[in-house]
């Protein structure tokens, strides 16, 4: 976890500086409620909304017909854009269950393939990783009347860690930060001390 830079804490004070300046949602209201920029957005009420690519189909079913969206690129700041990679999975298995292993085996192979992954595609849920279907999901979307062709293959993304360990750490950094937007601290006083409690915290 190292997000404690000049560049990490000039990226989130600006950002701070967004809601205390009456550009974005207070801090206190979307600490408080960590849906409430995308209900703005869903109300017509928030110009742009940060999100993934996993929930575009259900933000395109809740909006309907109520007004026009679009994609917009990852804003660039000084040094360009530096978008996320979303790896999403999630596969049950029983590691130790001998008889099942060829048939879990064999789930695998057929999710990593475009077979199974054809469906998702289809449906515009999130983006295939199988390089065959990527123009079967942006065919899909036109289809629906949405450009994804702002969404691209960065050249160097951002691959954070993964995981529990990943995961604690990052909500135990994300309490302190929350201190940023509600104006108890500033991003040079509280992100040193929020990313030594998560390095802490993944032990």
């Amino acid at each position: 976890m190292t997000f404690a830079s000049a560049e990490g804490i000039a990226a989130v004070q600006y950002l701070a500086d967004l809601a205390a300046d009456h550009l974005a949602p207070s801090g206190d209201e979307t600490v408080g409620d960590p849906g409430l920029c995308r209900n703005l957005f869903l109300q017509g009420k928030l110009g742009l909304l940060q999100t993934g690519t996993y929930d575009l189909h259900t933000l395109a079913e809740e909006i309907g017909e109520d007004f026009e969206w679009g994609i917009h690129p990852v804003v660039a700041g000084p040094e360009g854009t530096h978008p996320l990679v979303h790896g999403i999975a999630a596969v049950g298995v029983e590691p130790r269950d001998d008889d099942r292993a060829a048939a879990v085996a064999e789930l695998l192979r057929w999710l990593g393939d475009a077979d199974g992954q054809r469906s998702l595609a289809e449906n515009r849920l999130g983006i295939p990783a199988h390089r065959e279907l990527h123009e079967t999901w942006v065919d899909s979307w036109s289809e629906a009347g949405v450009d994804v062709s702002a969404i691209g293959v960065p050249e160097a993304a951002a691959r954070p860690e993964t995981g529990d360990r990943s995961a604690i750490a990052t909500a135990t950094a994300v309490q302190v930060i929350a201190g940023i937007f509600r104006g108890d601290a500033t991003a040079e006083e509280a992100l040193p001390e929020a990313q030594q409690e998560a390095r802490a915290a993944m032990g």
